[in-house]
């Protein structure tokens, strides 16, 4: 990738950040920074498989933090809205396979499937 260009401003990123295309332009993080800590976080979480909850997020804590700190002068929030939901899941998905296999729940009514109970929703 080059390092200059002649581009409008919304269509580059400068050290991670990007702006929006708008007629007041807004700073916010660049597509390519948050693939890369999706890209960051979703290796950690499949190395946290067989470790506590704890321990995983103790392990992504600093991560987190740091970037974070890095973006704080990020004017939107959807895109750390969505990545707060996505890791979220997964931090739900690492509880609930831990969880499952040990529970004996009654099957639900429905379908044949088996319910959670309402302490994990």
């Amino acid at each position: 990738m080059s390092k200059s260009a002649v581009a409008r401003l919304w269509q580059r990123k400068f050290l991670g950040y990007s702006m929006t295309w708008h007629q007041l332009p807004k700073l916010r993080i660049a597509a390519v920074s948050l693939q890369k800590l999706t890209l960051k976080l979703s290796t950690l979480l499949r190395g946290a498989r067989g470790r506590s909850l704890r321990h995983t997020i103790q392990t992504l804590n600093p991560i987190l933090r740091g970037w974070a700190a890095y973006f704080q002068l990020t004017k939107t929030k959807r895109a750390l809205e969505e990545r707060d939901g996505w890791l979220r899941r997964k931090l739900r998905c690492i509880l609930w396979r831990r969880v499952a296999p040990s529970l004996d729940w009654p099957i639900g009514d429905i379908g044949g499937r088996r319910e959670a109970p309402a302490v994990f929703l």
